[in-house]
């Protein structure tokens, strides 16, 4: 039995649009959401599809998808 390929797709949250994004470039997708649920819940919804377009996978492949999520705050230390 043949492992299934595994993608990493990335999730970032945009502080100024309050979302979360994911891309990928080896399918490709890119795509939005409100919450990082929901930006799963649509990846897997959209990825097979845009897989097959692109010619990712064979039809019948077993694919893996892991969301990673990558989430930056900047702050400040007090002043001495």
């Amino acid at each position: 039995m043949v492992a299934a390929r595994t993608l990493t797709v990335t999730a970032h949250w945009d502080e100024q649009a309050r979302q979360w994004w994911a891309h990928n470039d080896e399918i490709p997708l890119t795509t939005e959401a409100e919450t990082f649920d929901a930006l799963v819940e649509r990846v897997l919804a959209i990825a097979p599809e845009i897989m097959e377009l692109n010619g990712v996978a064979a039809p019948g492949e077993a694919m893996t998808i892991e969301v990673t999520a990558v989430r930056s705050h900047e702050v400040s230390l007090p002043a001495a």
